[in-house]
């Protein structure tokens, strides 16, 4: 399982800078593909259509999942682990979707108007290092 595991991560590698809904679409034209050996030069769908759902949806609840532990855990969590948990955020979902995201922390209604999808990440990532910080100072 481990052998396979690391061949699947040699094989997404190469698209490792790729945004998630354009990998979706890749993953798509890829099944179209395995299943009529016919490379298609446009996607059948509209781009914006093309994106598979649960994918989204997935990578989505993921972030979510990974937000809310680190914020849950913050007390104990490193600057490095924080970023680990941030940094893919700002380039894989969309402003609307990062807003989403805000909310187990407690800041959505502060980034509603925010249209930067780094702004929305800096109000996550400031929320998670205060409540680090409201534990470090409650252990004085």
């Amino acid at each position: 399982m481990v052998d396979g595991l690391k061949a699947v991560h040699r094989g997404l590698t190469p698209f490792a800078a790729q945004k998630i809904g354009d990998f979706a679409t890749f993953l798509g034209l890829a099944d179209e593909y395995r299943r009529t050996e016919i490379v298609s030069p446009k996607p059948i769908l509209k781009p914006a259509s093309r994106k598979p759902v649960v994918a989204e949806s997935f990578a989505l609840n993921e972030a979510k999942r990974r937000i809310t532990s680190v914020y849950e855990h913050a007390q104990t969590a490193t600057d490095e682990q924080i970023e680990a948990v941030l940094k893919p955020l700002a380039d894989g979902f969309s402003p609307a979707e990062l807003k989403r995201l805000a909310q187990p922390v407690g800041v959505g209604e502060k980034v509603k108007s925010l249209r930067a999808a780094a702004k929305i990440v800096n109000e996550i990532r400031f929320a998670i290092k205060d409540r680090r910080d409201v534990a470090d100072r409650s252990k004085e």
